[in-house]
């Protein structure tokens, strides 16, 4: 009796496996359920490998796909996803080793690991992307360049781990940076915009190309996530051997004493404000750290990578007019220009090489080399210091001069 009990009992296994079987849904090269008048996709039955994804089958729209195995999606070079997409699922394209180019709708939430592992993958344009998930792009081992979304609210838990990323350009929409983020990519140098508030362990851990990281004023925290066992193990920016500079502001009032490990970053320095919660933990972990409270400025100025400081000259820079307005020393020592003031006239004078400056404060003239030149915003004295528009002064000298509105940073390149 047991043994004819087993045998049907395992028949009615089989016969249930084969009912659910035969009632797939399938249309074309496509494996799918309908769910309240929409299409999620399981399955691509197809071997194109250029995949142009339908925005309906059966007069349904397509909003989800959950492939979820590589097997199915290993041949596809080119991927066209619908406008009517909302959203992929879990490793929904996980694997795709041959996966070259992907478009990517508006508004779709990219699931945990849904394009990781896909080795082939050297480029994505994310603008239009409001959420990802964990590991979204994890893994792609040749991934060099990425377009966030200027809405984006986070860069999630190892989001980029494991890429060639080498550069970054975060919006100023985005609140948090997850732990691991961009642990073991190419970046070479970052600029975290104030508006970031909280940094997790390990965000930029293990970047063997990494030199420079300036964090902006208005972030709050570095290296904490409550929901992290790794107890500061990874700091955030630990065991990046290259590493010589991190600018940290006032701001950051949490902050993990394995942020850095001097012996895996022999060449790093802090630069931070004087009795700063970042100054007190280099101080107690004998992190190499110098006083520089232009850390606290809300505009940074980088001339040919490096960040020019403002400290000694007590003024942060200004934006007047929609102009940016900096120390003038701080600008034409960084440039490598000498400088003379007259007092009496309240002009200031400025020479390198065969270039020659003048201008005057409160005047909208300029002259270089003699020839007037018109200013969008003069010279003026803020504080009893003297500023002046650093695009017009650069590029007088022949630099080129760019702004990020993200970071909100002043580009200078000779």
């Amino acid at each position: 009796m047991k043994k004819i009990t087993s045998v049907l009992l395992v028949f009615v296994m089989m016969l249930s496996m084969a009912t659910f079987s035969v009632s797939a849904l399938t249309e074309g090269d496509w494996e799918y359920k309908i769910l309240d008048n929409e299409i999620h996709i399981t399955r691509y039955l197809g071997k194109d490998t250029n995949v142009v994804v339908p925005d309906t089958i059966r007069g349904c729209p397509v909003v989800s796909i959950a492939v979820n195995k590589a097997d199915y999606t290993r041949h596809i070079k080119t991927l066209i996803l619908p406008d009517t997409l909302k959203e992929l699922g879990v490793g929904a394209f996980y694997g795709s080793s041959s996966l070259e180019t992907v478009r990517i709708p508006n508004d779709v939430k990219i699931g945990r690991e849904a394009f990781a592992n896909c080795k082939s993958l050297k480029s994505i344009d994310l603008s239009n992307v409001l959420i990802l998930e964990t590991g979204a792009f994890s893994d792609c081992e040749n991934l060099e360049n990425v377009i966030l979304s200027e809405n984006l609210q986070e860069i999630p838990m190892n989001a980029f781990r494991n890429t060639k990323l080498s550069h970054i350009d975060i919006p100023r929409s985005v609140k948090k940076i997850g732990q691991g983020a961009f642990h073991n990519t190419a970046l070479e140098s970052v600029i975290i915009p104030g508006t970031v508030e909280i940094i997790g362990q390990g965000a930029f851990s293990t970047c063997q190309k990494l030199k420079s990281v300036v964090i902006s004023y208005g972030t709050k925290v570095l290296d904490y996530d409550r929901y992290s066992d790794l107890n500061g193990a990874f700091g955030t920016f630990s065991y990046c051997p290259l590493l010589e500079e991190i600018y940290i502001p006032d701001t950051v009032t949490k902050l993990i004493d394995t942020f850095v490990i001097p012996k895996y970053s022999p060449n790093a320095i802090v630069f931070c404000g004087e009795n700063s919660h970042a100054a007190e933990i280099c101080k107690k972990k004998e992190i190499s750290y110098i006083t520089d409270n232009s850390v606290n400025t809300k505009i940074n100025v980088m001339y040919n990578g490096k960040r020019v400081s403002f400290h000694k000259y007590g003024q942060n820079p200004e934006i007047i007019d929609g102009r940016t307005l900096v120390p003038l020393r701080a600008i034409f020592e960084a440039l490598g220009a000498s400088v003379e003031w007259d007092e009496n006239t309240q002009t200031v004078t400025a020479n390198r090489d065969d270039t020659e400056i003048s201008l005057q404060i409160g005047s909208n003239k300029m002259y270089v080399n003699g020839q007037e030149k018109l200013l969008d915003v003069p010279a003026r004295i803020i504080n009893s210091r003297t500023l002046v528009p650093v695009r017009a002064i650069s590029e007088a000298f022949g630099c080129n001069v760019g702004w990020n509105e993200n970071t909100q940073t002043v580009t200078i390149t000779q």
